[in-house]
């Protein structure tokens, strides 16, 4: 929004003011508070089958999709016998939690007449009967009260895989990407529009006449991403007289933050990954997976894993902390002819980003084979985190489902995820024999 002229006090009692043209200065739309609180960048990048099955994947994920959760998978006996190639071209999802409906709230704001009212009844004060302008603040107050702390979050992720499992050397090469962006309403300009009010009913400024203050809200919306190549390598090694599974996922990672801010009647969402409010950091980084199959065919996998072993940090271009720690995982699953139950738990917490909880995952998930052909998934994950202070987007429970088709090798699957306060999709395509 282009700031067109300030409204000051001084001025808003003075008849001469009335030949403005005024704009109100005040953020409605996405804010975060900087503070000195450390944010998380985005979560690891789920494929499409893990997607639709709770997120689980450290122990039961295929070996086309090993690379984003754990590479010694690469290495094991995989019951469904496609365990000689793995393709994922692409994998997509997407989520969005937005449970206050805050895009259409600013929406109907910025379509509305709120504005030009204020600026009409301050136009027209002639210094004695300020009522009209107290009318029109109440209407812009009563809107800016029902935005404030409202939240929304979105998030998407695309991932790409070739993989050729092997217990002898097996090699994969992948990349895939994740952002996330939380952004929160936030009205600070209370006290002033109280003054500013009182000024145009009594027409006696008394001592803020000096202030000479002007109503200086922003807006802001704050995202980090990532995006990561690497190749993946796997081998059974035996110990003890049992055989485990180890892979090692070395690769590049790209960090990238943005922070945006604009006036309300310019913000454009479009412009929040511009070059000037954006920050790219290159890094080497590893991920490391271990894995042991047994029972008496093998049907029962354990499986532990380490995304992003070195830590990392990054910051906006204003200076807020953006860090991606460590993620540790474990999961058991049991695969039989026709079906796989898995389990998965987080073994880190990951830092909330921005006004939402912090999170950390025990998943549950299914899937239901019919003859290598056709599958149902189901999935349940449960966050145990403590949040016991934290803010707008809560995040308990979510339920995911999905089905997959994978006649002659190719694979189509479909995901969907819902809870209290988000919705999410996944799609991916890929091949596999």
């Amino acid at each position: 929004m282009k700031i067109k002229e300030s409204l000051s006090l001084q001025s808003l009692l003075r008849p001469q003011f009335c030949s403005s043209k005024i704009a109100l200065v005040f953020a409605v739309s996405s804010s975060l508070l900087i503070s000195s609180k450390v944010y998380a960048g985005p979560n690891s990048f789920i494929d499409a089958r893990a997607f639709a099955m709770g997120g689980v994947g450290v122990a039961s994920s295929h070996p086309a999709h090993a690379s984003f959760f754990n590479p010694a998978l690469l290495a094991i006996t995989h019951h469904d016998a496609k365990d000689d190639f793995g393709l994922v071209l692409p994998s997509l999802n997407a989520r969005f939690a937005d449970d206050e409906e805050v895009v259409d709230q600013l929406d109907d704001f910025q379509d509305s007449d709120l504005l030009d009212n204020l600026n009409d009844a301050i136009a027209a004060y002639d210094g004695s009967d300020g009522s009209d302008i107290v009318a029109a603040l109440d209407d812009l107050e009563e809107v800016l009260i029902d935005l404030d702390g409202d939240t929304v979050r979105a998030d998407a992720g695309f991932g790409i895989a070739v993989q050729i499992p092997s217990k002898e050397i097996a090699v994969g090469v992948f990349t895939d990407a994740a952002i996330r962006a939380t952004v929160v309403a936030n009205y600070t300009d209370q006290q002033l529009i109280a003054d500013y009010r009182q000024a145009a009913l009594t027409g006696d400024p008394g001592d803020i006449l000096d202030a000479d203050t002007e109503l200086t809200s922003n807006a802001q919306v704050v995202a980090a991403a990532y995006a990561e190549a690497g190749i993946s390598f796997a081998t059974l090694i035996e110990v003890g007289g049992d055989q485990y599974a180890v892979g090692i996922s070395p690769k590049i990672m790209q960090l990238t933050t943005y922070e945006y801010t604009a006036n309300v009647d310019d913000f454009d969402e479009d412009d929040f990954n511009d070059d000037e409010y954006q920050d790219d950091e290159t890094k080497f980084n590893l991920d490391l997976g271990i894995a042991r199959q047994f029972g008496e065919s093998q049907q029962w996998t354990v499986g532990f894993s380490i995304l992003n072993l070195i830590p990392m940090e990054t910051e906006t271009v204003s200076g807020i902390d953006v860090d991606f720690d460590p993620i540790v995982k474990a999961g058991v699953a049991h695969r039989g002819e026709w079906h796989t139950l898995a389990v998965d738990i987080d073994l880190t917490e990951n830092q909330a980003f921005g006004f939402e909880d912090d999170n950390q995952f025990i998943a549950v998930g299914a899937e239901f084979d019919a003859f290598n052909t056709a599958q149902l998934r189901l999935g349940v994950r449960y966050n145990f985190a403590d949040n016991g202070d934290n803010a707008e987007i809560e995040e308990k429970g979510q339920l995911t489902a999905g089905l997959g088709l994978s006649p002659f090798g190719a694979q189509l699957s479909l995901s969907a995820l819902a809870s209290d306060t988000e919705l999410g999709a996944a799609l991916e395509f890929g091949f596999a024999f």
